[in-house]
């Protein structure tokens, strides 16, 4: 039988280093367990509650514990949806950035500018350029990241791997 205590270190050890699929995985195998051993635990409290000498005080302990067992295998349940949840917006996330229209060169010079804090202003005379063909680019840079500001901009370029974080 798996134990609870023997998947947690696996599961540690993994989570720095292996992909959100790899740890759903392990997670899942390490609920499996813990799922398997709380089961077993809710059948041996039922059976005692179920026990006719038992002391009414001991029986309504048996009976919180009961509760509290069902609660952590909600709980456990809850925590590997959210995992997959986490899963699917990760491809989600990985399926827009695919499906960016890349950034010219020049477009790529001022998006890292904005990422610097520049103005229009600053920007067109770091590149030699105007400010109208800064906003040109800029409008460009919006269309093609889906975005409507440079906040929205920047972020989408940060997640698509295009500028690195802050």
């Amino acid at each position: 039988m798996l134990s609870a205590r023997s998947l947690r270190p696996k599961l540690k050890r993994s989570l720095p280093k292996n992909s959100l699929q790899q740890r759903l995985e392990i997670a899942q195998s390490l609920h499996a367990g813990i799922a398997q051993e709380i089961d077993e635990i809710g059948s041996d409290l039922a059976e005692l509650i179920g026990r006719r000498a038992l002391s009414p005080l001991l029986r309504t302990k048996l009976r919180t514990l009961l509760a509290k067992n069902n609660s952590l295998a909600i709980h456990l349940r809850e925590e590997i949806l959210q995992l997959r949840g986490m899963e699917e917006e990760e491809r989600a996330k990985v399926k827009r950035v695919r499906q960016l229209t890349p950034l010219t060169k020049k477009e790529s010079e001022i998006l890292h500018l904005l990422d610097k804090a520049h103005t229009s202003r600053e920007i067109a005379a770091l590149e030699f350029i105007s400010q109208a063909t800064v906003k040109t680019h800029l409008a460009s840079i919006y269309r093609k990241l889906s975005a409507t500001n440079k906040t929205a901009a920047l972020e989408t370029a940060r997640s698509a791997g295009l500028l690195t974080s802050k």
